[in-house]
């Protein structure tokens, strides 16, 4: 099997003059070693190998959007997205991500597919234009034990929960289409499937995060959280206990059970809004 020892710093950007990919071979090996940053400019990234990131970096640049594509999934260990003039990177296949997805600018599109955090990975400094988005579906994922969780905040999706029970291991995951069903008419475009291995009497404290950009056309002085058992069929809202449109965030006490939840205008009782 073919191996890339990548030992130093690699930038490949001019070279996108001849090659508009870097394409890992169903028999190659793509290793970093120590600190490594491979820099794509433009590039799109096909892995039908092995990417093995060690503890470096693949930074994304450059003015042009690309994708991360392949037959095999690639690991990461730090994603950066560096993209400017509006352009992003889309994904054609889920990714694996040790550490953590930085954004200092651009956009990262689910296009339907995943991201799946290791258990203490995260994601660091989105804003209002530098964020994951996925209005064709996928969701970013992350798997932590919670025991009498304070705030926490997994992989800093985005979603905090607090609750004086054992939860066991949660898998959270945050996705980026709106929500519908019996009992919701439509939601914000982000949405939140929170799933405890004990999930009786948590007695929790729920408080989810959202960018205004994700509106999708909701009020936001009248966001509530709506809650669904049954993978989004029915919906129940759930009121809210605090809110904060400075902040971004709708909070919620006295939850007993946690699942998917989303944010959505209260149009029965009522904040001002219908």
């Amino acid at each position: 099997m073919k191996k890339l020892i990548l030992s130093i710093i690699i930038i490949i950007c001019l070279v996108q003059q001849s090659f508009s990919q870097l394409n890992v071979g169903s028999t190659a090996q793509w290793v970093t070693t120590g600190n490594a940053s491979v820099v794509l400019s433009d590039m799109n990234l096909v892995n039908n190998g092995t990417i093995a990131a060690g503890t470096g970096s693949f930074k994304f640049t450059g003015t042009q959007n690309t994708d991360i594509s392949g037959s095999s999934m690639p690991s990461f260990y730090i994603v950066e997205m560096a993209k400017t003039n509006n352009a992003k990177i889309l994904l054609s296949r889920n990714i694996n991500v040790g550490s953590s997805i930085v954004f200092v600018s651009g956009q990262l599109d689910l296009n339907g597919n995943n991201i799946l955090l290791s258990t203490g990975a995260n994601i660091s400094s989105e804003t209002e234009t530098n964020r994951i988005i996925g209005p064709n579906g996928g969701f970013i994922e992350v798997t932590q034990n919670l025991n009498s969780p304070n705030g926490n905040n997994p992989g800093n999706l985005g979603a905090f929960i607090t609750s004086p029970a054992n939860l066991g291991s949660v898998t959270i995951r945050r996705g980026h289409t709106a929500q519908s069903g019996t009992g919701l008419a439509i939601s914000i475009c982000r949405y939140y499937h929170i799933i405890p291995t004990n999930n009786s009497s948590l007695n929790a404290t729920l408080r989810l995060k959202y960018f205004d950009a994700e509106l999708n056309g909701q009020s936001e002085p009248g966001l509530v959280i709506y809650q669904s058992n049954n993978g989004g069929g029915n919906w129940n809202n759930l009121s809210r206990t605090s809110n904060s449109t400075n902040a971004n965030y709708v909070e919620k006490t006295g939850i007993t059970s946690l699942a998917l939840q989303t944010l959505a205008n209260d149009v029965q009782t009522a904040y001002g809004v219908t």
